[in-house]
């Protein structure tokens, strides 16, 4: 019998260390990654690379790749939600851990033209992060 409880004690425990493992290895540093996206003609971009990208890694693994679907929609402030355009966007740019990366590239081609690009809302959706270990 007390083996028993023991080898239980044991396996559970073995199991929580697993679990923990798990969220800390996998889990949290993807929580720790933030991709942000805004349309930005004068500074940091020029008018010919307008969007604007901000990696921040806050976790403590290296990034290798960042891959997430570039997501536009229709100002929330008005009453349409129109989607014009779901992308997918990867970038290969290392982000060593507690660094932020930033860089601007080509305005896309979204579905509409007739919406101002400052008035839209520009989101990464499904982000993908690839870390180095």
């Amino acid at each position: 019998m007390k083996y028993a409880a023991l080898s239980i004690a044991v396996v559970l425990i073995l199991m929580l260390s697993n679990e923990a493992y798990q969220y800390l290895y996998y889990k949290l540093p993807l929580k720790l990654v933030s991709v942000t996206l805004k349309y930005s003609p004068g500074e940091p971009c020029r008018p010919d690379t307008p969007m604007h990208m901000t990696i921040v890694n806050e976790g403590y693994r290296e990034i290798i790749k960042t891959s997430f679907i570039l997501s536009v929609k229709v100002d929330e402030k008005s009453n349409s939600i129109a989607q014009l355009l779901s992308s997918n966007y990867s970038t290969d740019r290392v982000v060593g851990a507690g660094e932020t990366y930033q860089g601007c590239w080509l305005y896309p081609k979204l579905y509409s033209n007739k919406y101002a690009p400052e008035k839209l809302l520009y989101e990464a959706k499904s982000q993908s992060i690839e870390f180095s270990d």
